[in-house]
């Protein structure tokens, strides 16, 4: 019997996706909705990891 536990993690925010990769005077305002988008994919999944953690036995 195995313990494994198959986890599906949201998708990692990409810099193209809020416009990053275009050659714009000012990309401000989308590195910061990408920095926010950043720190909120990274509480889900810490707080995804911490509840499928290793188990007290």
């Amino acid at each position: 019997m195995s313990d494994r536990v198959v986890v599906h993690l949201p998708p990692m925010p990409q810099p193209k996706d809020f416009g990053l990769d275009a050659k714009v005077a000012n990309d401000t305002p989308a590195a910061a909705r990408y920095d926010k988008a950043l720190k909120v994919w990274e509480r889900v999944v810490t707080d995804i990891a911490k509840r499928v953690g290793p188990k007290k036995k």
